[in-house]
């Protein structure tokens, strides 16, 4: 039997052969099946060349708009997530380089309204230029809400920096290339440790001549120049600080100083010695067989027991308990910038207690307790008041004397704590 191909099956296996022509020609001979492998040839050359067409066509990453700000990552959006970031945008104070210029809340491309004053701390140390505004947000970098910084081309300079005496700059600001505060207190200190050491210090001896006031019998009352004396010998003083200080400042470059001690002189095992009494020269002088001798052992004899051997003077030994006393005045400064030297005038006065018998102990030589009644009656014809007065008259004296040793102390503690 006879079999037939459908029509369409014979048109692809036709199709697919080539044999043929679209025309219906008869089939090549073997130039043509060279010419159609030259095609098959130019076809596979064609695939490449569109393969390679193509990929020069592509667009990358980087040159897409992803957020449809306009900008791409290539023409600077330096968050193509976030459409308001890119190049030219208004900065805001939002933590974030709204404007792609490498700033984080630029203060020199804020937007209106954004930020507030600040000031601009160029050596970061947290203190701002007063005379360097801008608007700028909290957290700007390099600008802050503080205008005290004295120099900020030095973070060392600051309120409350550690100054550095003599070095050029004045790290606490206070005007000043050196502590004034801080070297005025050490050398307050240092006084105070050397006048408060422990160790006594030895005061002068003192001597007082005072005129005889007396009544003679027959020839009448009499003054004798210079008759009676008063001695205090082997003083010292031991100085307790209470509280010192450097106060407020005057005038300029003068201060209130002053030293609230406690001074007692002498104790149980170093004890002063007090004299008063007539001097010998005038003890025997007298008027129609009255002497002074006789006249003044006579008042004693009302009060008290004439010891025996008197000779019209009494000798006792003693101390005073510490006291309160006060030495204040001022301070006057002379600072040489240039030559970084620092010197000072202090001028203090004494401010010394006056105690009583409750603060001092007396005892006489042999022992027990000093005859004050027989001290008291020369004091008075001697015109001293009596013994505790006259101790006190003395310790004046000794005020004024100590006084001086903390003035000189203190002048020379200045010149080595805030000199060069």
């Amino acid at each position: 039997m006879r079999s037939f191909l459908s029509p369409v099956l014979a048109l692809a296996l036709f199709g697919c052969s080539g044999g043929f022509d679209g025309g219906g020609d008869k089939p090549q001979g073997a130039d043509g099946k060279d010419d159609a492998a030259d095609d098959g040839g130019d076809g596979a050359d064609g695939g490449e060349d569109g393969g390679d067409d193509g990929g020069d066509d592509g667009v990358g990453e980087a040159d897409v708009d992803d957020d449809n700000d306009g900008y791409t990552e290539n023409e600077g959006d330096c968050n193509d997530d976030n459409s308001d970031v890119h190049p030219g945008a208004d900065e805001y104070c939002n933590n974030r380089d709204d404007d792609c210029d490498g700033e984080i809340d630029d203060p020199d491309d804020l937007a209106s309204g954004q930020g507030s004053t600040r000031f601009e701390d160029a050596d970061g140390d947290g203190f701002g230029n007063a005379s360097v505004t801008a608007q700028a947000c909290d957290h700007s970098e390099g600008w802050v809400d503080d205008d005290t910084d004295c120099d900020d081309t030095a973070a060392s300079a600051h309120p409350g920096g550690v100054e550095q005496n003599w070095n050029g700059i004045d790290e606490d600001c206070d005007g000043e290339d050196f502590d004034l505060q801080g070297c005025m207190a050490r050398a307050v200190q240092n006084t105070s440790a050397t006048m408060t050491t422990g160790s006594p210090w030895a005061l002068d001896d003192f001597r007082g001549e005072y005129d005889l006031s007396i009544t003679i019998p027959i020839y009448g009352p009499a003054t004798l120049t210079g008759a009676g004396f008063g001695e205090v010998n082997d003083q010292l003083a031991f100085i307790t600080e209470v509280s010192t200080g450097i106060y407020e400042e005057t005038s300029e470059d003068t201060y209130a100083v002053a030293f609230e001690t406690e001074i007692g002189y002498n104790n149980t095992s170093d004890p002063f010695a007090l004299v008063v009494g007539i001097s010998a020269d005038w003890w025997d002088w007298g008027y129609f067989g009255y002497t002074v001798g006789g006249i003044i052992t006579g008042a004693i004899e009302l009060v008290t027991t004439v010891p025996e051997g008197f000779d019209g003077t009494v000798t006792c030994y003693g101390y005073v308990d510490p006291i309160p006393s006060d030495f204040d005045g001022s301070l006057s400064l002379n600072i040489n910038a240039s030559a970084g030297t620092v010197t000072s005038t202090v001028d203090l006065a004494s401010n010394v207690t006056t105690f009583g018998e409750s603060d001092t102990t007396l005892a006489s030589v042999s022992g027990g307790q000093c005859g004050n009644e027989i001290i008291n009656t020369i004091a008075g014809y001697i015109g001293i008041g009596d013994t505790y007065r006259f101790l006190n008259d003395n310790l004046e004296l000794v005020g004024e004397s100590l006084v001086e040793e903390y003035a000189v102390t203190l002048e020379a503690e200045i010149a080595a704590e805030c000199s060069r």
